[in-house]
């Protein structure tokens, strides 16, 4: 995601994530939600790749583009619109989710840079009404309840450090013992990614998890 050069008062600087995961502080007793095929020599390492998976997943949704609604990332480039102002300081004036669309949508690199950096040279008002308008329709094109894109990449980034640790393809299924259908993962692979998300964040129910670790498994990503 594109770092802003001028950051909003109470948003993220252009060294975060990096500092936001820095001072995470990791459950208690997360070593114990290790698989356990983990090698020895791979703990740290493994503790340390968690910690960043939660920490940036903390930072988009509390301090990061995802602190803001489809509906305040629409008003915004709106207002932008509406203006018809596209100087360097309206478009850092954006909030970061409303940036971060306009960015992606922009097909000119140079506008790009000059978006994260500024500079004399100013590229035309129009490259930049196009992008908002793209932006915008590609927002209001999302339909239905918001997406917790961060949670998909969390669960897609343990899946992955699971994966590493322990020489095992993620797999899913939620059919436990008795042969009766539970809402949650039964396997290795889902209750740790469950068990870590869960002991970081109890505000996320443990269907969600399991929705988005389906849907992992099913479309396989690449690594991160």
């Amino acid at each position: 995601m594109p770092r802003k050069i001028a950051p909003h008062l109470n948003e993220q600087s252009d060294a975060l994530p990096t500092d936001y995961v820095a001072a995470f502080e990791l459950p208690e007793g997360i070593e114990r939600l290790l698989p356990a095929e983990t090698p020895a020599v791979y703990i740290s390492d493994t503790v340390q790749r968690i910690r960043y998976a939660l920490g940036e997943y903390e930072w988009e949704c509390k301090a990061g583009p995802h602190r803001y609604s489809r509906a305040e990332a629409s008003k915004a480039l709106r207002d932008l619109l509406r203006r018809g102002s596209f100087d360097h300081l309206s478009l850092t004036e954006l909030n970061q989710r409303a940036y971060n669309l306009l960015f992606d949508c922009l097909d000119d690199n140079a506008a790009q840079r000059w978006m994260l950096l500024g500079g004399d040279v100013m590229p035309r008002d129009a490259v930049f009404e196009k992008a908002t308008k793209r932006a915008l329709e590609m927002n209001h094109g999302l339909k239905g309840p918001e997406a917790s894109i961060p949670l998909a990449i969390l669960v897609a980034r343990l899946s992955h450090i699971y994966e590493v640790a322990t020489g095992k393809n993620v797999t899913d299924h939620t059919k436990a013992r008795d042969l009766a259908y539970t809402q949650t993962a039964q396997t290795h692979a889902g209750k740790f990614v469950t068990a870590v998300i869960t002991a970081a964040f109890d505000d996320i129910p443990p269907t969600r998890i399991n929705r988005e670790l389906r849907s992992f498994v099913a479309n396989r990503p690449a690594p991160f």
